[in-house]
């Protein structure tokens, strides 16, 4: 003996619940926001390293390419950029060169 009153339905045991709910299947939770976190941190990370190589550009102008070439390897690789060393050596001899410089 079920009365429907509204959007609800009493049992005799004196339960409610919408009538659709029942029938309608769960949906699959959403996953933990680790993705966004992880995507946050890359970004970061990335900005420090746009402002090494800014940072390497203005002070490193002039300088042999061999030495700006390892400075940029040894401080971008801590950050997570990995380069070929064929673009390390172009950023270096254009950092040499004083030409402005960003990162692929």
């Amino acid at each position: 003996m079920s009365t429907h009153t509204g959007n609800t339905t009493t049992t005799p045991t004196g339960s409610t619940t919408p009538p659709a709910a029942a029938s309608r299947p769960t949906r699959p939770r959403r996953k933990p926001a680790r993705i966004s976190v992880a995507r946050q941190v890359r970004q970061q990370r990335r900005g420090y390293a746009v402002a090494v190589l800014r940072t390497l550009a203005r002070t490193h102008r002039g300088r042999p390419v061999a030495q700006i070439h390892a400075t940029l390897r040894s401080s971008l690789t801590p950050l997570g950029v990995r380069l070929t060393p064929a673009t390390l050596r172009e950023l270096a001899a254009d950092v040499a060169a004083g030409r402005p410089v960003e990162l692929p």
